[in-house]
């Protein structure tokens, strides 16, 4: 952070000719001090001796166009710049920052190796470290990230995105592969969670068999889970590795549930066929936890494969609630339309409150008025399920609602008023 100076008077720096003092303001966390300090200098006539005073002059300026001009020595006064409070001065230090580093010039890798010991500004090091590509940043990166797991963000579709040291590393391509496989061999890997992010954002091939043993033979439950992800993102040559995987069966289950979210993710619609085996398996036995955790994550998989053969065991699962099979039967879309609307009509709550869920993904006037009519369920679950699928489906729902509330306006006034207003504040 720039530095605090306190009771500073520019004015009486000026009248005193305190050019140190007008030197360190340069640096001062306000950014109106810091250009009536440069001012103040060029006024009195100083000259910066050396890039890195020439650079922190024009900061303080906002000359931001000649900053990158000095390379190097504009690096450390930029990163300081890049966790100031002002927006305007981030997003113009990030800019300068970003063109220096893409000018590749000498000594660049090591000062931002260096800016990794700093937390607040390690990321925008890393990001930087990762354009570059040199394969000399990739240990120092691992060891910013030592004692940290990685994020893991999600968008509203479901697909992963990239972000941290993993996202930097794996922008070094290629050429990182062996060294990243080298690190997760050994006997103490650094950071094995980032190293196996990245092997799978970089999608080669030779990362297959060693993160399959990770979904076999590790015990830790995230370590597992970054690694079912990261085979996901590896996409085809992962696939026939799964496969032969969920058929195997292991015991205990959990290995298998890995691999079955991989494929689920992944959306190849060869891993039906065994999935719907399995569940059927399952199905038989009932209080079987653990079976019960591998149907939640093979029905939750079969949504994401969206194949309609899956919609007949899709609905037994519903039937005797032992998965999310409204959210899978909803992904499937169209073809599962009609036994979700019969299914919003049931007698029991929760088949209700699961076919609701299930129905907010499909964009059919079907299902939105349906939804509506779930507006007035007897239960709140429902109708509070009925709400946020409505908002799911966004705009297309507004004509109906628009029309139930002109022609009943005392049809559950409040929650078609509330479903009107998200749906508005989200578009």
């Amino acid at each position: 952070m720039y530095k605090k100076l306190f009771k500073i008077n520019i004015d009486k720096m000026i009248k005193k000719k305190d050019v140190d003092g007008l030197i360190e303001a340069l640096q001062h966390k306000e950014i109106q001090i810091r250009m009536r300090a440069a001012e103040a200098l060029e006024h009195l006539g100083w000259v910066p001796q050396g890039d890195l005073q020439e650079a922190k002059l024009l900061l303080a300026k906002g000359d931001w166009d000649d900053l990158p001009k000095l390379g190097v020595s504009a690096i450390e006064p930029l990163l300081q710049a890049m966790k100031d409070e002002d927006k305007d001065v981030l997003q113009n230090a990030e800019v300068a920052f970003m063109a220096i580093v893409r000018s590749r010039p000498p000594g660049i890798v090591d000062l931002l190796i260096q800016a990794l010991n700093d937390h607040t500004i390690k990321h925008k090091a890393a990001e930087a470290l990762g354009e570059l590509g040199d394969l000399k940043a990739l240990e120092p990166l691992l060891q910013s990230v030592r004692y940290e797991k990685p994020l893991i963000i999600f968008d509203a579709n479901n697909v992963y995105i990239p972000t941290g040291v993993e996202k930097a590393i794996a922008a070094m391509g290629e050429h990182a592969v062996a060294p990243l496989l080298q690190t997760l061999k050994s006997n103490t890997p650094i950071a094995r969670e980032t190293v196996t992010l990245a092997l799978g954002i970089i999608g080669h091939s030779m990362a297959v068999e060693p993160l399959i043993k990770i979904l076999k033979y590790e015990d830790d439950v995230f370590y597992k889970d970054v690694a079912s992800l990261s085979l996901s993102l590896l996409g085809e040559p992962a696939v026939e590795p799964l496969l032969q995987l969920i058929k195997e069966k292991p015991a205990p289950f959990t290995p298998w549930n890995y691999a079955v979210k991989a494929l689920g993710r992944i959306g190849d619609k060869r891993a039906v066929e065994p999935l719907l085996e399995h569940v059927s398996e399952c199905l038989m036995s009932v209080g079987d936890t653990e079976k019960n955790s591998a149907i939640r994550v093979a029905t939750d998989a079969l949504g994401w494969i969206g194949d309609e053969r899956g919609i007949k065991t899709l609905i037994r699962v519903l039937e005797e609630r032992r998965g999310e099979a409204g959210h899978a039967l909803g992904r499937i879309g169209g073809p599962a339309l009609e036994s979700l609307l019969q299914f919003s009509t049931n007698d029991d709550s929760n088949i209700r409150m699961k076919a609701v869920e299930g129905l907010g993904y499909i964009k059919e006037d079907k299902a939105i008025e349906a939804l509506i009519q779930a507006l007035d369920d007897k239960s709140f679950s429902v109708r509070l399920n009925a709400e946020n699928a409505l908002v799911q489906i966004g705009k297309m729902a507004l004509p109906a609602l628009r029309h139930t509330r002109m022609e009943h306006p005392d049809y559950r006034e409040k929650s078609i008023k509330s479903t009107l207003e998200s749906i508005e504040q989200v578009s």
